[in-house]
């Protein structure tokens, strides 16, 4: 009995495991495996003017934790009260006054990718991969139910969108299934390829 309950538990440890990272949101359950282009469409509001001062009476938080800030911005939001398209317009009008790429990068806590990307983010060949971006990181878990209002559709996490200068999704994206074990040297390739719009 004891064997048949240890068979049983690992089963379903392994099966979790294997699920850990997919997170369903409506759209289709298979991750993509590689960059791709989607066609999407966001509303656009005449009222996502506001700039990140604005948003900070409002509640919203973000900090740059990126480790090479001369190279690259890694902003973590925090104030999900504020509503998603306020959020991006100013972010991504940020990142266009600093000369620099606006991404989105969902991610979460309890997802092993996203603890290697950021636990790799000080190395080089990170580094060198997201030169020239701005990261507005959201975590997925405080933001899901108002993401795919905005044209963002995540079946995997990490997923990372590239976003145009009003901070609206351009359709294009990568997820956690572009390489293989998450180590620096598999995750900078494909990542890089990525921010270059290649």
């Amino acid at each position: 009995m004891k064997v048949r309950l240890l068979k049983t538990l690992f089963l379903l440890f392994f099966l979790f495991s294997i699920l850990a990272c997919q997170a369903v949101t409506g759209a289709p359950t298979q991750a993509p495996p590689t960059v791709e282009s989607v066609k999407v469409s966001a509303p656009a509001t005449a009222e996502s003017t506001l700039t990140a001062e604005d948003l900070t009476e409002l509640g919203y938080q973000a900090k740059n934790v990126s480790p090479a800030p001369e190279k690259f911005a890694l902003v973590k939001i925090v104030g999900n009260d504020v509503p998603l398209d306020k959020i991006l317009y100013a972010e991504a009008q940020n990142a266009v006054s600093l000369g620099l790429n606006p991404f989105v990068d969902f991610s979460a806590d309890w997802c092993p990718p996203c603890r290697a990307i950021e636990a790799a983010m000080d190395d080089e060949l990170m580094i060198d991969a997201f030169t020239g971006t701005y990261i507005i990181q959201l975590n997925y878990d405080e933001w899901e139910r108002q993401i795919s209002d905005y044209g963002f559709y995540v079946v995997g996490i990490p997923t990372y969108y590239e976003v145009n200068a009003e901070g609206f999704s351009t359709g294009r994206l990568i997820t956690g299934g572009a390489w293989g074990a998450d180590t620096a040297a598999n995750m900078a390739p494909p990542m890089k390829a990525f921010f270059a719009g290649e």
